[in-house]
This record gives structure tokens, sequence and C-alpha cells, in this order.
């Protein structure tokens, strides 16, 4: 039935129950996912004839309308989820989602801890995020500088409690990660100062860390790791040997402290040991100190303390923990080696 204004009226229209079905079916689907969906819905209701000629006509009619909105539900969550990663984590970087964990650094001799590393941690839809994914992502947005900045006021936060050291000895180090966008400008010198400032430490208890890979990149790289090392901060080459050109690098840019990788400490337990020997002979050649990562056995620790490696991390002593537990556990010694009493009586030195 037409109404005087050419509308069709509500009985007319539950007398045609496929195109109300089409219609409000479309309708929804465009308001909430766009044209893929409602052509989707389209599929189902061209079936429109057979529909209404059968005494299942309603049901189907009502099960367009619940598969159009589920569609357009569907579609809303992955046009969601389809958000660049790094925008989300600039959008979480202030929140308790984003923290930093704290895996001691032991000295090998004594099995005392001397400092720790400070590792980003991005809680993300009920589990940990890898940091190496995520970071990543922030590189190739060009917003990696902002996690930066982020660590550090972090670092600054924390740093009291990390670095107190009882017995009046030297404060710990803290270990931080800066990236290779932050080594292409000298706004990461200004960011370290502040650091300084706000938790009114001596420079020397910082260790900055780099990678390879940022020192192939960028003309200023080799100007900024002289001015932080001109802050009196030390300069640790992470992932040494992992990468690009390990020798050449150790000639050209000057650093304080080798990171020996997992991968090669690893190797020690196949006895594969000519890589690790070769690496711990070289840096010895230039005066580095070392630290060894991924050591989680005593056949380990053992070995790198054999051939003159003085730090170690790694599950052997701790994983990564927040700074809460990280406090509670302060002072902890790990199977002390020999002639550790002078550290237990409090005459540890700290990491020189």
């Amino acid at each position: 039935m037409m109404k005087s204004d050419g509308s069709k009226s509500l009985p007319d229209l539950i007398g045609r129950p496929s195109w109300f079905g089409s219609a409000a079916g479309i309708s929804l689907i465009s308001a909430s996912a766009g044209y893929g969906a409602s052509s989707a819905l389209s599929m189902l209701t061209g079936f429109g004839p057979w529909i209404t000629s059968t005494p299942l006509s309603l049901p189907l009619m009502s099960a367009g309308i619940f598969l159009s909105a589920s569609i357009g539900v569907a579609a809303y969550h992955l046009g969601r989820r389809r958000e660049p990663m790094a925008t989300e984590l600039l959008r979480a970087i202030n929140t308790p989602a984003v923290s930093l964990y704290y895996q001691p650094i032991v000295d090998l001799n004594s099995g005392a801890r001397v400092g720790a590393e400070a590792l980003i941690r991005w809680e993300r839809e009920g589990k940990f995020e890898s940091p190496e994914r995520f970071i990543l992502a922030a590189e190739t947005a060009g917003v990696v500088t902002r996690v930066t900045q982020r660590v550090l006021q972090m670092a600054a936060d924390d740093a009291a409690f990390v670095t107190h050291c009882d017995h009046g000895a030297r404060p710990q180090h803290l270990s931080i990660n800066i990236s290779v966008q932050d080594l292409q400008s000298t706004e990461i010198i200004s960011e370290l100062r502040k650091l300084m400032v706000k938790t009114n430490l001596p420079a020397s208890c910082f260790w900055i860390e780099i990678t390879e890979r940022a020192l192939l990149e960028g003309a200023t790289t080799s100007e900024v790791l002289a001015a932080i090392r001109a802050l009196g901060m030390k300069v640790a080459l992470d992932d040494f040997g992992t990468g690009y050109s390990c020798l050449s690098v150790l000639t050209e840019f000057k650093f304080d402290i080798l990171k020996i990788d997992r991968v090669f400490v690893s190797q020690i337990e196949t006895g594969s040991t000519l890589m690790i020997e070769h690496i711990i002979k070289l840096g010895q050649s230039l005066g580095l100190e070392f630290v060894a990562e991924g050591v989680e056995t005593t056949a380990q620790r053992d070995f790198l303390r054999d051939m003159g490696v003085r730090y170690a991390q790694g599950w052997l002593y701790s994983r990564p923990l927040p700074v809460m537990s990280y406090i509670s556990e302060r002072g902890k010694y790990y199977a002390p080696a020999v002639n550790c009493t002078q550290y237990q009586a409090g005459r540890l030195g700290g990491a020189a």
C-alpha cells in the first residue's frame, strides 16, 4: 500500500521481507563497515524471491540482519588491528603498560651484583610484546627517539634505587640502550645531561649501549659517541660480532666495554670456543672491559672467568626484574668464586 507521498507503509514493507532484510542489513553494514561488508550481504539477499516463498522467510530475514551486523563488527575490529604498531606504542608510552625491567650484571670473581641493564617492556593485549619487534616498528616509523626519551625518564625515576650500594661502596652502574636514530642527532646529549641532573649521580654510573648497526648509519655517530664519553659516561658496544664489520668499528670508534653476544656464549657448551676466544683476546689488546650476555650455566661462567671476562648477565643469575623486585634482591650474591670474604665484608668497589 502506498502513502499519498509515494512512500510505502509498514504493512507493505513487512509483506516484502527480502527487501526489508536487504535494506536494513545494507544500511546497518554501510554505517559500520563500508562497501566490502555490504557486498557480502548483497550475496545473501540475492536469494530474495526464494526466501519469500518459503515458511522460513522471517527466520532467514533475521539471520540476514544478524549476519550483516556481525560482519560490520568484525570489519570494525579489523580496521582497529591494522593501526600501526608504532602508533599504539606512542599512545601507551606514558602509561603503566610500558615499563622498565632490570637484569643484574654480576662480577664473575665475586658473584656480587655491580649493576643492571634497563630493558623496556610493553604489555600489550594481556602479554608482553617482543622488544625487537616494537623497537623496529618505532625505528621504521621514525619515532624511536621518543621511546628513548621515555626510557631515560623512567630510568631517572628508578636510578637512585637501582644504583644504590650498601656499606658505603660506590654506586652500581645502570646500563641504558639507545637507538640508531638517537646517534644521528646531538639531541641525545641534552637528554643524557637531563638524566644526570635529575639523578644527581656521577656520569660514570651510566653505561650507554649501542649496536654495530648504529655505527654504520648517520654522519654524526662518531661526534655523538665522543660527546657521550666527554660527559664521563661509558660506551658499550652491544651484539659485538653479529653485525656488519666488527673489526673495523673497534678501530674507528672509541668504546669502553664490549658486550659478548649470547650466540657466542652458548657455543661454550659445545666446545666451539674459537670465536669467543678471538673476541676476548682482541678486546683485551684494546684495553676493553667485557660483559658476557646470556650466561645460563656454571660451565659458561667458569670459562668466561678463566678467560679474564669480568662481568656477566643471564638467567644463571637472574631474569630481568621489575624495579621493586630488583630492589628487594639488592645485595644478593651468586655463588662467589674465590677469595670473596672481602666482598661480603662490604669492600666491594663497584663497577670500575
